[in-house]
C-alpha cells in the first residue's frame, strides 16, 4: 500500500486586530506576522477598548464556542485533512452606521497548487469551501477593480461588502461594548484533497499566506451614501 507521508504545512494563523476600523486575519502561512494596523474612516466607532472591528476564528482544538485572534499553527496535514476555518467579522455595539468590507487574498494561489494522485495525474491539492452566499457580496477582484456584475455566491480573492451592499448600523444596539457578528463567516473550511498520493517532500509543503482583512467606513448622507463611495475610501494598508 502507498504510504501517505505527513505534510508539514505549517498553517500559521495570525489574527491581527486593529484600532478603530480594521481587523486582519492571516493564516495558512509559513510565518506568523504580528503586525497591528489602524484604519480610521469616519468617527463614531466605539473603540474604547482599542478596537471597534475584529476578525476572529475558531480556536484549534477548542470547544465549539472558543474563538481566537491569536496566532495558530496547523501542522501535519495529510490527504483528506479537513479543518474548520471560519474568519468572521465582528463590529462593536455602539458603532455608527457604516459599510463594512472584507479583502480576501491568497485563496487563488492556494487552490492552484497541484499534486499527483495515485495514477500520476495532477489534482487540485487544497480547497477553501463553505463560502457565504447570503450576506457577503463580492464587488471587486483581487486588484480592487469593480466587477461588472456584483452578486452573492462568488468566491476567491477579492473584495466583499457586508449585508449585500447595505449599511450595518449598531449605533443603538445593546448590550453596550459587545461585538456583534456580521452575517456569516466568509468561508468555513480548508481541505486537503484525499486523492493526493504520497507526498515525497522531505520537509513537507509550505503553503502561502491567506489574508482576510476588514475595513468599516462610516455612512454619510453627503459623502458616503453608497457602498461604492465607501469602497473608494476604504483603507487596506
Amino acid at each position: 500500500s502507498m504510504k501517505k507521508k505527513v505534510v508539514a504545512a505549517m498553517m500559521s494563523v495570525a489574527l491581527v486586530a486593529a484600532v478603530g476600523i480594521g481587523g486582519t486575519l492571516a493564516y495558512l502561512s509559513s510565518t506568523s506576522n504580528d503586525v497591528k494596523n489602524t484604519f480610521t474612516v469616519g468617527k463614531g466607532f466605539d473603540d474604547t477598548d482599542g478596537q471597534a472591528l475584529i476578525v476572529d476564528e475558531w480556536l484549534l482544538d477548542g470547544t465549539a464556542d472558543d474563538r481566537t485572534q491569536e496566532d495558530q499553527t496547523y501542522e501535519n496535514m495529510t490527504p483528506g485533512y479537513v479543518e474548520k476555518k471560519d474568519p468572521t467579522a465582528r463590529l462593536k455595539a455602539g458603532s455608527v452606521e457604516s459599510y463594512v468590507f472584507l479583502r480576501v487574498t491568497g485563496v487563488n494561489a492556494l487552490e492552484n497548487i497541484m499534486k499527483s494522485n495515485a495514477d500520476g495525474d495532477d489534482v487540485q491539492a487544497y480547497d477553501i469551501s463553505g463560502w457565504d452566499t447570503t450576506y457577503w457580496m463580492k464587488v471587486a477582484d483581487e486588484n480592487g477593480t469593480l466587477l461588472h456584475e456584483t452578486k452573492l455566491g462568488l468566491e476567491g480573492d477579492g473584495y466583499y461588502v457586508a449585508n449585500t451592499g447595505n449599511t450595518v448600523n449598531l449605533e443603538d444596539t445593546t448590550p453596550e461594548g459587545k461585538y456583534i457578528q456580521l452575517g456569516n463567516p466568509i468561508f468555513q473550511t480548508v481541505t486537503m484533497n484525499p486523492d493526493v498520493a504520497e507526498v515525497t517532500e522531505d520537509l513537507g509543503t509550505e503553503i502561502g499566506e491567506i489574508t482576510v482583512k476588514a475595513c468599516a467606513v462610516q455612512y454619510s448622507e453627503d459623502q458616503m451614501d453608497s457602498w461604492k463611495d465607501a469602497f473608494d475610501s476604504a483603507k487596506w494598508n
